[in-house]
């Protein structure tokens, strides 16, 4: 054990004295011995490039030196690979030592493996290459690598980073297709297929879907992870940092300003960059963002427009939002759909940190922002919501998710409630009430987004439907910004089992609540659309809430929730008027919902001006009734009057204030208080309870 213990504390002191100079200049000296065994100088100078991309990364001008070693694959296959391994950029990598690392790669000397661990290297570092305008010329070489079973997957990936529009041709899709005849249906090529479809349609006619599958599978994510926490680290303490938006005007400055570090470090997004070169953005008649500094710029230029490489940049800068919307082009938000899945995966369910990511809560705060400019939801997000859900906690990204959820699209009511609905459930019954009022916030802007936005959408796509479902498909994504596959189902009927479902939930929640305030007016705050659905957004159909929601907030003590579910019931009056003078048939309420309704109004007008809350009448049934006989210690011959309007729980300190400024002395005088209830009434209004108002001047008579 000793001389073991001695020869490695040799190792270290002699380590000590090895610089990252003299070790990269190891590795690059032609004359250098390559054998493994025994080379000591070998193993230390290897150790010392490691230790120092792990802890700091390694300059560009180093890592193109190393590049180029790696390429030529003059040390044995694991010191090459572990070399690779190190090339972990301190800032960005040169665009010189990926065209060396490619045009080693066309020759004999590097293997199968150590060609395919350079793809991977080039895949995981490719967000911080400084220029990207000479690699794109080495796309042909790298097509030729597909025939290699080994190298494919991760070239069909690289592949699938680089191309554009003009890459696609005849002859690789052919060549893609061959390959996929031979070693069956593999989602590598299926991804590189999908994305050429977008861009050019007429040249594959295949189906390219694949299910919930991803296309490429993930590259070693303590690696990717490393690179992203070494540039980050180095971008926070580098002075000279790199302009990413003007905080003005929304668009790129024109001069290099500083970013303060820790928005850059929190930052997921890329930076608008533009890969092609002024002269040809001149020969193509295009401009490209960075030369768009005002809004003017942009109205001036919107046809010409060249959008960025990475397209998930416009997120970043919201005046760019209108460009996309008024130039929708299927291959944009396809490429920015897969770009977000991939990058919410990586964020959210990939990290391994304590609490939330500042990096994922960063990139939801940029989606919710775009979802609220376009007025719709982006299928992809939904998707990855869907999945995570199931695992979800309740606590992390919660209210980014609930914004999230406020955009989804209209499902089947079967679906939305198996993916959507079912896993919240399972949180709302089990979480505090703070929880429940945000859950049935958010299913109340939910539903103003189903009347408001979707079910018109739906509406119209479905009165100009084509003859089959393609066609029908079609048309729909006309009317969207993002593709989505049309679902034949009745709109209204998911939109009614959703008011019913958010209705059976609000009642248990405000039971295991002990009706707590904050939820009771959540609740309000659903019916109060509900009641309007039909008067401002045109909607057929209507349900009246559960009794024992509107008995809760009858018989309460809180003025504000009375005053509210009296206005509730005043807004369903007018919804039934708003329905007589409709020509539409299937417009009309239904007769039980009618004599549901007309329940209610009697029995709060009962209950708060006629003093017969308890009192049998030929339209009402009494609230309380006795199967068996009343107990004698049981007195109700002041409860009739308990919930009037001078002595309800909620409304009596307004009765007693209104009594002192009055200076009445007696206030059980039956007389005074029936002169002074029309000006009582205007007292409450007064108050700010509008609702209690409008109701009794609207169902009592004379008043």
């Amino acid at each position: 054990m000793t001389g073991i213990e001695d020869e490695s504390r040799q190792n270290t002191r002699q380590k000590r004295k090895v610089t990252i100079a003299e070790s990269v200049s190891y590795f690059t000296n032609e004359a250098a011995v390559t054998k493994t065994r025994g080379n000591i100088k070998l193993q230390l100078s290897l150790e010392v490039i490691e230790e120092r991309a792990k802890e700091h990364g390694l300059s560009p001008n180093v890592i193109l030196k190393l590049a180029d070693v790696a390429g030529s694959a003059r040390f044995s296959e694991a010191i090459t690979i572990r070399l690779i391994k190190s090339l972990i950029p301190s800032k960005y990598i040169p665009e010189e030592a990926i065209i060396h690392v490619v045009s080693w790669m066309c020759t004999n000397k590097p293997s199968s493996t150590v060609k395919t661990w350079l793809i991977k290297w080039i895949i995981t570092v490719y967000d911080y290459i400084g220029e990207k305008n000479k690699i794109h010329a080495v796309y042909p070489i790298l097509f030729l690598f597909i025939d290699n079973e080994q190298m494919c997957p991760f070239v069909c990936h690289l592949l699938y980073l680089m191309t554009r529009k003009e890459d696609v041709k005849q002859y690789r899709v052919q060549k893609l297709l061959e390959i996929q005849n031979k070693v069956g249906t593999q989602p590598h090529i299926m991804g590189l297929l999908s994305l050429y479809k977008l861009y050019s349609p007429a040249t594959i006619t295949l189906s390219t879907a694949i299910g919930n599958r991803p296309f490429f599978h993930k590259i070693h994510p303590k690696w990717t992870q490393s690179v992203r926490d070494i540039v980050e680290k180095n971008r926070v303490n580098n002075d000279q940092i790199t302009n990413d938006m003007d905080s003005l005007n929304g668009f790129p400055s024109e001069d290099a300003t500083s970013v303060p570090a820790k928005r850059l470090k929190l930052d997921v997004i890329p930076k608008l960059q533009t890969t092609t070169s002024m002269n040809q953005q001149a020969i193509n008649n295009k401009v490209s963002m960075e030369q768009m500094h005002t809004f003017k710029d942009l109205l001036q230029n919107v046809d010409r427009l060249q959008l960025p490489s990475q397209i998930s940049s416009i997120l970043k800068y919201p005046k760019l939002y209108h460009v996309v919307s008024c130039l929708p082009e299927q291959t944009t938000h396809q490429r920015l759909s897969y770009w977000l899945y991939e990058v919410l995966c990586e964020e959210i369910v990939d990290y391994s940190g304590i609490g939330n990511n500042p990096r994922a809560e960063k990139l939801l705060q940029y989606i919710i922002n775009y979802c609220e400019f376009i007025q719709e939801g982006i299928p992809i997000c939904e998707q990855f919501l869907t999945r995570y859900l199931f695992t979800w906690n309740g606590m992390d990204y919660r209210v980014y998710i609930l914004q999230l959820i406020t955009r989804f699209r209209l499902w089947p009511f079967q679906k939305m409630n198996d993916l959507l609905l079912e896993p919240i459930h399972k949180l709302f019954f089990s979480s505090s009430v703070y929880f429940k009022c945000q859950v049935i916030s958010t299913y109340t802007q939910l539903l103003r987004n189903f009347v408001c936005v979707e079910w018109p959408r739906y509406e119209s796509m479905h009165q100009h439907r084509g003859a089959n479902i393609a066609e029908t498909t079609m048309q729909l994504n006309e009317t969207c910004l993002f593709n989505q596959d049309y679902e034949e189902f009745d709109p209204v009927d998911t939109i009614s089992q959703f008011i019913s479902l958010v209705d059976r939930l609000c009642a248990v929640g405000l039971l295991t609540e002990n009706d707590n305030a904050l939820l009771m007016h959540c609740t309000l705050a659903f019916y109060e659309l509900v009641s309007k659905m039909c008067k401002f957004y045109g909607f057929p159909n209507t349900l009246i809430p559960s009794t024992g929601i509107l008995l809760k907030a009858l018989f309460g003590s809180d003025a504000s929730a009375l005053s509210r579910v009296c206005n509730i019931i005043c807004n369903y009056r007018t919804e039934i008027k708003h329905r007589k003078t409709s020509d539409d048939k299937a417009a009309k309420f239904k007769p039980e919902v009618i004599q549901q309704l007309n329940h209610h109004i009697l029995l709060f007008s009962d209950s708060l001006w006629r003093n017969q809350a308890f009192t049998p009448t030929p339209s009402v049934a009494p609230l309380l009734t006795f199967e068996h006989k009343k107990p004698a210690e049981i007195d109700l011959s002041n409860a009739n009057d308990s919930f009037s309007l001078w002595k309800h729980p909620a409304l009596a300190s307004y009765a007693d204030s209104f009594m002192f400024n009055k200076q009445v002395t007696d206030a059980n005088t039956s007389t005074d208080r029936s002169s002074l209830k029309k000006e009582y009434l205007e007292y409450l209004k007064s108050q700010h309870l509008y609702g209690v108002h409008w109701f009794i001047k609207t169902f009592i008579k004379n008043v």
